[in-house]
């Protein structure tokens, strides 16, 4: 017997939080970033940073969701 576990989506509340998220995020960090010098200590923190943001506004986006459904 195979476990089956039920996929939820995003809330369209969270969708639209993520995306316009991910835009201001992407908006200010490429900003930032293309004011660096190629390659440079501060231009490969800017991208982790930028990579980072991302992550955390996806975990964050999710777990409030999760949260809002089972509430």
């Amino acid at each position: 017997m195979k476990n089956k576990t039920k996929r939820r989506s995003l809330s369209r509340f969270a969708s639209h939080i993520l995306l316009s998220g991910a835009i201001v995020i992407t908006v200010f960090c490429v900003g930032y970033i293309t004011t660096l010098d190629m390659m440079s200590s501060t231009y490969r923190a800017a991208i982790e940073f930028y990579v980072l943001l991302l992550a955390e506004l996806t975990a964050f986006t999710c777990f409030a969701d999760y949260i809002h459904k089972t509430l």
